[in-house]
């Protein structure tokens, strides 16, 4: 019998992609990452490129490389190179803020791809004796985002964060509207953009519906004393993705895309330490088991 991983040890070898399935390709992966405002995909052309670089890419690669996110990657990049004699190839790929957002590794004859954490993508690294796991649902329209956010308040708890991103019209709001609605709080769930924050009690949990398109800064978020009200409440926090995350030991991010025609919307659950692994596999949702669509174990 074959064995069915014979072909990952072949190398992979580049070739030129046809130009419009590549021009398609990259505006997909545009519209599907979700960026934050002003942050746009670099082209490879604007990319540094020394002698050595080049011949690296000419070289074969493994068909399968692990990708790290790390807190802290040019320690990790020390400490790979000098504990286990990793070799680093090229310089690191340096953000704007200073951050690493990719290093290239070899190691005992494999490759290794390293860089840091951008919570504001959705790319968090792993937390000691934590889970992070991820799901992603297709969502018809509007109607069909207010019953996931019941079924996702079937799952909360008090001390529970939840931070939903998406580019406006994404659906943030409905989906705060039905987990407002799961938890049978009273009044409305409007977008608080000019009050910043509302507490929404009466249901089984008090919800504070928060807004962060405003907020700036982590220092701001603090100014908001979001912490007081989180212990016995259920927080949402739209637009809060790379903000508030440091508020509670575990959080639910939430991102959704809206396709470029009509109403039909992608959500993707990211759940990240505590148990919204195992929280995420009850969640009720279509005919399809949730537990099905589990990916992306860190």
């Amino acid at each position: 019998m074959t064995d069915p991983f014979e072909a990952l040890r072949d190398p992979a070898l580049p070739v030129d992609p046809d130009p419009a399935f590549a021009a398609a390709l990259r505006a997909q992966i545009e519209r599907s990452l979700n960026l934050p405002r002003g942050v746009i995909v670099s082209d490879v052309s604007t990319l540094p490129e020394s002698a050595e670089s080049a011949a690296a890419v000419a070289e074969p690669v493994p068909a399968a490389i692990p990708y790290l996110a790390v807190r802290g990657a040019r320690d990790a990049i020390d400490w790979y190179v000098d504990v286990l004699g990793a070799r680093l190839v090229d310089e690191p790929i340096v953000m704007p803020d200073g951050r690493i957002g990719h290093a290239t590794l070899e190691l005992s004859g494999g490759v290794l791809y390293l860089s840091e954490e951008h919570p504001e993508l959705g790319v968090v690294a792993p937390t000691i004796g934590a889970h992070s796991v991820s799901l992603m649902l297709n969502v018809p329209d509007a109607d069909a985002t207010r019953t996931l956010g019941r079924a996702l308040a079937g799952l909360l708890r008090a001390g529970d964060l939840v931070v939903l991103a998406g580019p406006l019209g994404a659906g943030k709001t409905v989906l705060a509207q039905g987990i407002g609605a799961g938890l049978g709080v009273a009044g409305t769930v409007t977008s608080p953009t000019f009050v910043l924050a509302r507490v929404h009690r009466g249901g089984r949990l008090p919800l504070v519906h928060v807004d962060a398109y405003r907020v700036g800064s982590v220092e701001e978020v603090d100014d908001l004393d979001l912490d007081a009200d989180l212990p016995e409440s259920v927080t949402v926090v739209e637009w809060g993705q790379g903000l508030v995350e440091q508020l509670a030991d575990a959080h639910l991010l939430v991102r959704l895309a809206r396709a470029a025609a009509g109403d039909e919307r992608t959500a993707e659950l990211i759940g990240s330490g505590g148990d919204w692994a195992q929280r995420l596999a009850r969640l009720q949702w279509g005919s399809a088991r949730a537990a099905e669509g589990l990916r992306h174990p860190l």
